[in-house]
């Protein structure tokens, strides 16, 4: 079982629309693992979409408790791909998400400098990543240039279309 804890908020259902229901865990059980890996991995992409929209130039001009809750939501769509993409057995959705995987412990540092560690492929943000956002290496990271995000929706993107195709 993975070891992640998701808090539903406005932000995690949004990335979810129209598949809201499922970024509830209670709602996940009857769900197939196709369904589910649909729905995840366009939450990625949708939260990488929606985390790469931050402006990130100005310190005074960034909501930081919109920027913590759309981080926090973009965490857990990512927990919720990785979780549903290791059950499903289809040979390109087990590769994609081991590059998912792969990618994101290249920037393991990165993510632990900003109070985001990686455990067994998955994510959580420590109390102290929402008060001190620094801008400049959120931008770096989470930024809609980094290549980080370019490549974390390249493959959420991949997963999606694989997935869609064998449903």
């Amino acid at each position: 079982m993975a070891s992640f804890s998701v808090s539903t908020n406005m932000y995690l259902r949004q990335v979810y629309a129209p598949n809201r229901g499922l970024c509830v865990k209670a709602n996940r059980a009857d769900a197939t693992s196709k369904t589910l890996i649909s729905a995840d991995s366009s939450a990625l992409g949708k939260a990488i979409k929606t985390i790469g929209s931050f402006d990130f130039s100005d310190d005074s001009k960034l909501n930081k408790d919109k920027f913590s809750k759309t981080l926090k939501s973009f965490t857990d769509a990512y927990n919720y791909t990785i979780s549903s993409s290791n059950s499903n057995k289809e040979g390109k959705i087990a590769v994609t998400s081991k590059k998912i995987k792969q990618l994101t412990s290249k920037y393991e540092d990165e993510l632990k400098s900003l109070g985001i560690t990686v455990k067994d492929g998955y994510m959580s943000i420590s109390s102290t990543a929402s008060t001190n956002i620094s801008p400049d290496k959120y931008e770096e990271l989470f930024g809609k240039d980094s290549e980080y995000m370019k490549e974390l929706s390249k493959y959420a993107k991949k997963m999606n279309r694989t997935i869609n195709y064998s449903i």
